[in-house]
């Protein structure tokens, strides 16, 4: 519906079509009918005679194609749903569906269907929910790396589990055995300068204002330094320099790509 005239060969189309179809409908009563443009809205007895309508309109002309919009309510109800499984206290049930509610409405949802669904899945009607205020309160899990050590990793869990058993219960920690490499002992290489690293993505930031200087290379760091500082034509930092500013190098705001 681009062209300046769509609204007005809409109107020549649908118009004469509009009232034989209302008139020759064999269902129940239309209560409201609309239409803007290419947008229709129109007020039923109920779902069924809306089915109804939607489908006889559809078999009118060959042309002519409706298509219906309704709310998703499974959408909300798996939303709730969410929220209530990934929450282990009521306060931060309580934000997420602050936050869920705010959306829905910017997306166009009814007020009052957001807040049936919400207080009916709340309320408990479902069998398998907890009722309100009642939500259930899990102890986080902690995790354990050890290296694994032929029959002492067999015979160390158990005494772990005796202990925590006995002077902190309401604790609940994994341990995770990992193989013991030798070669985790040893650095095999040397660390490298950041003058010599390449392949990175770097910041110049001057010291005399808030201007800064982000850039990327595949050569040595050193190397695009030097060239910044020495061509006068192609560099941002070179034409700086010359208003009498000092560039200095933060090492810390460096970010590498490997």
């Amino acid at each position: 519906m681009g062209s300046p005239l769509a609204p007005v060969l809409a109107n020549l189309f649908m118009g004469p079509f509009e009232k034989l179809w209302l008139k020759n409908f064999p269902g129940s009563t239309i209560l409201f009918y609309r239409r803007y443009v290419d947008d229709t809205f129109c007020l039923c007895n109920s779902n069924r005679d809306a089915t109804i309508f939607f489908d006889y309109i559809n078999s009118r002309h060959p042309n002519i194609n409706f298509t219906s919009y309704s709310y998703k309510v499974g959408l909300i109800k798996t939303l709730v749903n969410k929220a209530y499984k990934i929450n282990n206290t009521w306060l931060g049930f309580h934000e997420d569906i602050n936050k869920l509610t705010n959306i829905l409405k910017n997306n166009l949802f009814p007020a009052h269907l957001i807040e049936k669904i919400i207080n009916r899945y709340i309320g408990g009607t479902q069998s398998n929910h907890h009722p309100l205020g009642s939500l259930p309160t899990t102890s986080p899990t902690f995790y354990f790396k050890l290296p694994y050590i032929g029959n002492f990793s067999a015979i160390t869990p158990k005494k772990i589990r005796h202990f925590i058993t006995r002077y902190c219960n309401d604790l609940d920690i994994k341990l995770v055995f990992s193989s013991f490499k030798i070669s985790n002992l040893f650095g095999v290489k040397d660390p490298v300068p950041d003058g010599l690293r390449s392949h990175v993505v770097y910041k110049l930031v001057c010291a005399g204002c808030n201007a800064c200087y982000v850039g990327e290379t595949c050569r040595h760091f050193s190397t695009r330094v030097r060239e910044h500082l020495v061509s006068d034509r192609a560099s941002h930092i070179f034409k700086h320099l010359k208003i009498l500013h000092i560039v200095t190098l933060f090492a810390q705001q460096i970010t590498f790509m490997f």
